[in-house]
């Protein structure tokens, strides 16, 4: 949390990361008064108080000055150099108190600055949901997905971040482009829809059914439009036309498709399609890729499949939600 606070700070802090950060403050009043005076600390360590400082400063050493100027020495005698300490005294009270002002000041607008208030829409494995932003984008995520958003969308841009995979209908607004944020990439539009496939471990994608989309990461930026695709190949982005077989629209129409796919991404599919954990005993051809296209199959017809295909035999154990691959 100290690394998230200190985000917070600088103004760095992605949306998912504000949503962690929300949720630890909420937790607990004591979660809360921590932050609340580690964001005092900050704010009035930022501040600049050089100038102020200088000019007491200056003030102490005019007063100091006067006080030689009305007397030879100040070790003359315990009068003068009583009067020298009461100066001394004054003023620097005058700079801790002005100090202190500035503390307060600075305490009352930070307060006034309150976190973000976030949204999470979640899509469990096995499941799929459809949401309606707050500008009125409907959003379908796919199974196993997050979709962190703000709870009013600042007024020069929608930012949204995605984990996992989401079809989008965004709706138009000229003057707030629609930004979504994963870990490897940046997508914006203004009104279009299309989807993204950013599950965390596998090759980031984007597929454009309407409209005009621009994809872009640390290195790369690419324009997208009707049956363009663009994808993450050795951290460069790469831009290419959709064919038949790829169809990275057709898990929304609840079609289960695999393209030239090798045995552990067609297990990764298939435990996150249903919701179940897959454990595999011995071994499997790994050469082999594997080509299908589903219409909404259940679990026993998908499996029954794979185990002709590559000869192996499973048990599933309906209450632990486990499937068991021999």
């Amino acid at each position: 949390m100290e690394h998230l606070i200190t985000k917070y700070f600088k103004g760095e802090l992605s949306l998912e990361e504000q949503h962690t950060l929300t949720k630890w403050i909420q937790r607990d009043e004591k979660n809360a008064e921590t932050f609340r005076v580690l964001k005092n600390y900050w704010h009035f360590h930022q501040s600049d108080l050089k100038k102020e400082e200088q000019e007491v400063r200056s003030m102490l050493h005019a007063r100091i000055n006067a006080e030689k100027t009305s007397s030879k020495s100040l070790q003359k005698s315990s009068k003068t150099r009583k009067a020298f300490y009461w100066v001394a005294a004054s003023i620097a009270l005058l700079l801790s108190s002005y100090i202190g002002l500035r503390l307060l000041d600075s305490n009352q607008a930070v307060q006034s600055q309150p976190v973000a208030k976030l949204i999470e829409k979640v899509s469990l494995p096995g499941q799929k949901i459809i949401t309606t932003l707050p500008d009125g984008t409907k959003v379908k995520l796919n199974a196993g997905s997050r979709l962190i958003v703000p709870e009013v969308f600042d007024t020069d841009r929608r930012l949204v971040t995605l984990i996992g995979e989401a079809f989008f209908e965004v709706e138009r607004d000229e003057n707030r482009p629609f930004i979504i944020q994963t870990d490897s990439l940046q997508v914006q539009v203004l009104g279009t829809s299309f989807n993204v496939n950013a599950y965390r471990g596998e090759q980031a994608l984007v597929a454009v059914k309407t409209g005009r989309v621009a994809v872009s990461n640390s290195s790369d930026r690419v324009e997208l439009v009707p049956n363009q695709m663009a994808s993450m190949i050795n951290a460069r982005l790469l831009k290419e036309s959709i064919s038949k077989e790829q169809l990275p629209f057709a898990w929304t129409e609840q079609k289960l498709v695999f393209n030239d796919e090798a045995i552990a991404q067609v297990f990764q599919k298939v435990s996150r399609w249903y919701g179940i954990q897959i454990e595999l005993n011995g071994e499997l051809n790994t050469d082999k890729k594997y080509t299908a296209n589903y219409d909404n199959p259940t679990m026993l017809e998908m499996m029954d499949v794979l185990s002709f295909v590559y000869d192996f035999k499973y048990e599933f154990y309906e209450n632990e939600k486990k499937l068991i691959i021999n």
